[in-house]
């Protein structure tokens, strides 16, 4: 049909031969044929890629703000807990650049006001870096953080809001943003040094759980030293980047090596690193801390405690085989091997020391004590080398055998460290929960020199050294200088040791009792103004120590008699088998504390943890049988 015909829509009826029809010839209009309609050209391959492209990032768009209103409501929700509002967040930190950038949740949720930011982080240099020197504070600020590496400065804020006194009931809250930068750091960051670090410290300072499995401490160390080795920290660094840069990826590999061996003795696993052959570790141990005049003054003692690990793997892969007792059998001279062992400790301290002393950082109050806490792991180290072949000889020791000797000085001398040295200054209550454990540990060891069994073993003048060196510890454990509040670690070991002592020592005053005899759980500590309250038991470096240890049923204090040759068990004096079988902690929840409402605290049994100081102290840290009583 034409175009006049189709306009009508009536027939069109062409004349043949001629190119126009009837109609349009007898009303005079022209005749056009209609034309095709054009058809749209398909598609090129190109155009559709584009066009999924584009209708996958409008997916991802509104999945993206579903998925930030259900963290808005949630955040909403903590926060409604601690009485804030979602009203804006630390304008002056962010970057004055025009790119969108990822501002930590914890900071846009107003969760901490900027003047506190400022104080976190100098709360965190001061409270937490001292101990376990991991960042640069010339590196590590602020403004550059919450620009470039948010999930480091969540971590940072949240560990440090535990020791800053006007932020100490928010750090459950942020906790829980921390543990969920960690998760979006692993999908949504690149991944660098900060990443590391900051897995390393929520590892090293993690949120106590209620129960054993809950525990991730374990996990985050292996997220850690994996991404340390994907971004090749564990080789030489580039010549090509900034020597504060390469001071700072070498400092981060030799903390991720000594966490790693640390919690290797203390679970009884493997370590994740080759502790007898890591290039770093041994390339850095002796001159690394001198390297450069932008090493942090704390880099001398972390290279200290990284050698003392490195003579200890050495011991550990001579005596760490579960067919030990076995090869002891079959002519394996124990005591021979903790003797040369405990020897070249002593002399690599004593060479430590004097390194500290001729070193700047000897003029700082903190680096003296960092020096101080050094002798002290080395003195626990040397005791933890001579109680193993102790142990396997008991049975056919005499008083004048030297191993017993050395164990006794050892032990006195772990104490003395504490007694006589870190006590002097205002660090100790600060101080990580394992430096109480080592001290609690050497003495337990002379307490239970005095058992029946054993007490042939010393003289009546070292019972009375010891008992006099106990009571001294006992008495500073629960002190106001040191113990914050009846269930911060010093004063749990305190009563613990003071249980112990009155048991092999009757003329030790004991415990006071309750109006119907039995033993009270009260303590009363006294508080000033300037103090501020730790967590009373965490994770903690070096030679961490968990606070969630696998439940084990409390058994009656056995009687005398049977702590002999049919429990055998009985008279093995080992870290790992103290810290499990005298746990304090429990494994079920409990009403927080009033003066630090921010943490979960496991009920603490007093009795029932005084009835455990008989238990077996087996468990060779030196071995991986996770069963302290299977072989």
């Amino acid at each position: 049909a034409c175009v006049h015909c189709k306009s009508l829509k009536v027939k069109c009826e062409p004349i043949p031969g001629q190119r126009i029809c009837e109609r349009c010839r007898n009303n005079g209009h022209k005749c056009l044929d209609r034309e095709r309609k054009k058809r749209k050209a398909a598609p090129t391959q190109e155009e559709l890629q584009q066009q999924s492209k584009s209708q996958d990032d409008r997916i991802s768009e509104l999945l993206g703000l579903l998925e930030a209103a259900k963290l808005h409501e949630k955040f909403r929700q903590r926060l409604s807990k601690d009485g804030r509002q979602m009203d804006g967040y630390c304008a002056e930190y962010l970057s004055e650049s025009t790119e969108p950038i990822a501002v930590p949740s914890i900071i846009e949720c107003n969760l901490f006001q900027h003047q506190e930011i400022s104080e976190l982080f100098k709360t965190f240099f001061l409270r937490v870096n001292s101990y376990f020197s991991i960042l640069d504070p010339d590196l590590h600020t602020p403004e550059r953080l919450i620009n470039e590496s948010p999930f480091l400065f969540t971590v940072i804020c949240t560990t440090a809001c535990r020791y800053y006194d006007g932020a100490r009931d928010r750090h459950d809250v942020a906790m829980e943003f921390a543990e969920d930068a960690a998760g979006s750091a692993l999908v949504d960051q690149r991944k660098d040094v900060d990443m590391c670090q900051a897995y390393l410290l929520m590892a090293v300072y993690p949120n106590p759980k209620k129960k054993w499995d809950q525990d991730t401490s374990w996990r985050l160390i292996g997220l850690a030293i994996r991404l340390a080795m994907e971004l090749d920290l564990n080789q030489p660094p580039p010549p090509t980047i900034a020597e504060r840069e390469r001071l700072n990826r070498t400092r981060t590999w030799l903390n991720c090596f000594c966490v790693d061996a640390s919690h290797a003795t203390q679970y009884g696993k493997p370590p994740m690193v080759n502790l007898t052959d890591d290039f770093i570790a041994c390339q850095s141990r002796n001159s690394w801390y001198k390297e450069s005049p932008l090493n942090l003054l704390y880099d001398i003692h972390l290279c200290g405690y990284v050698d003392i690990l490195l003579l200890m793997a050495k011991f550990r892969s001579i005596v760490g085989h579960s067919d030990l007792s076995q090869r002891i059998k079959n002519g394996l001279d124990i005591i021979a091997v903790a003797t040369r062992f405990d020897g070249e400790l002593e002399e690599m301290i004593d060479a430590w020391v004097r390194r500290y002393r001729d070193h700047e950082s000897n003029r700082d109050e903190i680096c003296r004590y960092r020096g101080n806490t050094t002798r002290l792991i080395a003195a626990y180290s040397r005791l933890v080398v001579l109680s193993l072949g102790f142990q396997y000889a008991s049975e056919t020791l005499s008083r004048e055998h030297p191993i017993v000797t050395r164990c006794v000085e050892v032990a006195k001398t772990v104490i003395k460290i504490m007694t006589e040295s870190l006590f002097r200054t205002p660090y100790l209550r600060y101080s990580m929960a394992a430096h109480f454990l080592y001290v609690a540990f050497a003495a337990a060891f002379l307490l239970n020199l005095m058992r029946p069994s054993l007490l042939h073993l010393i003289d009546t003048n070292q019972q009375s050294d010891i008992v006099a060196l106990v009571s001294q510890l006992i008495e500073i454990l629960g002190s106001e200088q040191v113990a914050l509040d009846g269930r911060h670690t010093p004063a749990l070991y305190s009563r613990f040791l003071s249980t112990l002592l009155a048991k092999h020592c009757p003329t030790f005053p004991p415990e006071q009792n309750g109006a119907d005899g039995s033993p009270t759980n009260e303590f009363v500590p006294q508080y000033v103004a300037d103090r501020q309250q730790t967590p009373p038991y965490t994770h903690s470096w070096p030679e961490s120590f968990s606070n969630q240890l696998p439940a084990m049923d409390y058994v009656s204090t056995p009687p005398d008699e049977i702590l002999g040759s049919d429990y055998p068990w009985i008279t093995d004096f080992s870290l790992q088998n103290f810290v499990q079988y005298n746990n304090p902690f429990g494994d079920q929840p409990a009403e927080p504390m009033q003066t630090v409402a921010s943490w979960e605290y496991p009920p603490f049994d007093s009795t029932a943890f005084e009835e455990t100081v008989y238990s077996n102290f087996v468990y060779n840290p030196m071995q991986f049988n996770p069963d302290p009583l299977r072989t």
